[in-house]
């Protein structure tokens, strides 16, 4: 639960990333929709240094339960991924970004 504090910017326990770990819990145990699938699938394939690290190397926090959360990556320029969309978002930025599963 704690970020590695070899991080870039390792996270902070505040509300905010309380709130995020829970419901990455939530999801991890099995309690999300096809779309949310999709995203942490792919969140591990285009965050592929921090997924072989095994943490986040700008925040610290573990991989691949850093996927199931709400927030997007937390790097501020390039960030690996946004926060977990909705699907009808989802769908439209898979078709926008040429991601195929």
């Amino acid at each position: 639960m704690f970020a590695n504090p070899n991080a870039a910017n390792p996270a902070k326990i505040n509300f905010k990333n309380v709130k995020n770990f829970l419901s990455a819990q939530v999801r991890e145990a099995g309690f999300l929709p096809e779309c949310e699938k999709e995203q942490v699938l792919w969140r591990a394939e285009v965050a592929k240094e921090c997924t072989v690290n095994g943490s986040c190397l700008e925040c610290g926090c573990e991989t691949p339960d850093l996927y199931y959360g709400t927030d997007g990556c937390k790097r501020k320029e390039t960030p690996c991924f946004p926060d977990m969309m909705g699907e009808e978002e989802w769908e439209k930025f898979k078709l926008e970004n040429n991601i195929n599963f």
